[in-house]
């Protein structure tokens, strides 16, 4: 694992949920370790993803796989709130762990549309 971590920050300089680091291999693979203890729901996370529009949500056994065409991520969601993505750029990362980890922490009723257009700009 590449030692360079990132701390997810929006623009206005809010603290996120995760840390994200590079992990060493060929291809592009990063690791987000959410700051805080969570338990992910695959039910309910899958819902929630696809209230929020994505489409391609796959439950595979201990991991829970989001296709992310639109900003051209893989990533992979695991119970204790890890996620592994496979991205070109870290940006790209950043977006998706941005994503899922707001979808993933969302009050109950509180699942917003984020995929759109305009989220993708």
């Amino acid at each position: 694992m590449n030692d360079e971590a990132f701390t997810g920050g929006d623009k206005k300089g809010k603290r996120q949920a995760y840390t994200l680091r590079k992990l060493c291999s060929n291809i592009e693979e990063y690791e987000a370790l959410p700051r805080e203890r969570i338990n992910i729901d695959f039910d309910l996370l899958a819902r929630r993803l696809e209230e929020a529009g994505f489409m391609d949500v796959v439950a595979q056994g201990s991991q829970l796989t989001i296709l992310m065409e639109e900003i051209g991520v893989v990533a992979r969601a695991y119970s204790d709130g890890t996620l592994h993505l496979q991205a070109s750029l870290r940006e790209d990362c950043e977006r998706a762990c941005d994503m899922i980890f707001a979808i993933a922490m969302a009050e109950n009723g509180q699942v917003a549309r984020i995929h759109g257009k305009n989220h993708f700009k």
